[in-house]
């Protein structure tokens, strides 16, 4: 990749996040901030074949770990969802709280009033109130269930499965020994 080529994709992320509305750019933000560290991925891919890895491992490794949290977690509040809509369970004892009492900001990033710039009324019906979306926590069975769905309908091709390594009943170590002419895996 050319430097050039890096500037235009610095600049059109750059453009993309200041289009962000504020909810957006806070889910990214915490998105971004969210991170495995290096060495407990290191020792866990270390412990788990049984030898050192390079660190474009370790970067790859995290990558994969992070994105597939990501949709276990997805996964796991569309059943809370599910579970909420089925049987009316009480998610929270918190109040919800008021709606805001300053307009939220058109695609202009200007107040929404009610008023166009012609000083006419705005067209159409009033926006609905959002509904209260006030969820507790996921818990436990929120994510068994999302991880039971997930191998179920194989969305990750496999990823977090360890069902090769589970029908083996070695573990690393025994089955891959470089020591007896097993091959390394990473170099």
């Amino acid at each position: 990749m050319t430097k050039e080529q890096k500037e235009e994709e610095h600049r059109a992320r750059g453009m993309l996040i200041n289009a962000f509305s504020e909810d957006q750019f806070d889910r990214f933000e915490n998105w971004r901030a969210a991170n495995f560290s290096k060495a407990g991925v290191r020792r866990l891919v270390n412990a788990t074949i049984s030898q050192s890895v390079t660190e474009n491992v370790v970067i790859g490794m995290r990558a994969v770990a992070k994105v597939y949290i990501g949709d276990i977690i997805e996964l796991a509040r569309r059943v809370q969802n599910e579970w909420v809509e089925n049987t009316g369970e009480k998610q929270t004892d918190l109040p919800t709280p008021p709606a805001s009492a300053a307009p939220s900001p058109n695609v202009n990033g200007e107040a929404a009033t009610g008023e166009d710039a012609h000083g006419e009324g705005a067209e159409g019906p009033a926006p609905e109130p959002p509904k209260d979306d006030r969820r507790g926590p996921l818990r436990p069975d929120h994510l068994r269930e999302a991880v039971r769905r997930y191998r179920r309908a194989f969305e990750g091709g496999g990823v977090g499965m360890q069902r090769v390594w589970h029908q083996q009943q070695q573990n690393g170590s025994e089955r891959f020994p470089p020591r007896t002419g097993g091959r390394r895996i990473f170099r």
